[in-house]
């Protein structure tokens, strides 16, 4: 279990990775939040993908929307850890995860916007992305997608972040 003392040195997902990830793909994301000491807790029809909540034993608790496709659950997961990781929560016991009507209309704050550039760093990692270019010889959005439990839209994303597509 990491102590809070070692939470305020990993400020990065590539930091978890590197103190936490055993190099599998797709990333375990809910055992990475069990190394880090959260504890994640699914159920249906919460009325956000996720949040994350401080508990009264000075621990955290991601709760996951379960009525969510696994690809989103992994995601909310990692944002959750992000913003963990990130130091959002100091001083406020409850972090939403953006809603719905947040992406419909495209509003996002800089600390939402933050934790889903932690996720794809935490889910997608370039050198996994590489290896998956050069070992299993991947190349489609759909076989990527796949590889790394996440959505079609989201490898995409990645891949135009990291500048293997170009923005269309």
């Amino acid at each position: 279990m990491m102590t809070h003392s070692t939470t305020h040195k990993i400020r990065s997902a590539a930091g978890v990775l590197d103190h936490y990830w055993d190099g599998t793909i797709p990333v375990p994301v809910d055992t990475l939040a069990e190394r880090l000491g959260l504890v994640i807790q699914r159920e249906p029809g919460l009325d956000a993908s996720g949040m994350i909540e401080w508990q009264a034993d000075d621990s955290y608790l991601i709760r996951i929307n379960s009525s969510d496709s696994m690809v989103r659950q992994r995601f909310t997961v990692a944002h959750e850890i992000g913003h963990y990781v990130l130091g959002h929560l100091d001083g406020q016991h409850r972090m939403y995860r953006d809603t719905s009507e947040q992406f419909r209309s495209g509003i996002q704050q800089a600390k939402e916007a933050a934790a889903n550039r932690f996720a794809a760093n935490l889910l997608m990692p370039p050198d996994a992305i590489e290896w998956a270019f050069q070992v299993k010889k991947e190349y489609t959005i759909e076989g990527l997608a796949k590889l790394f439990r996440v959505s079609e839209a989201a490898i995409q994303f990645r891949l135009i972040n990291l500048g293997y597509l170009e923005k269309q």
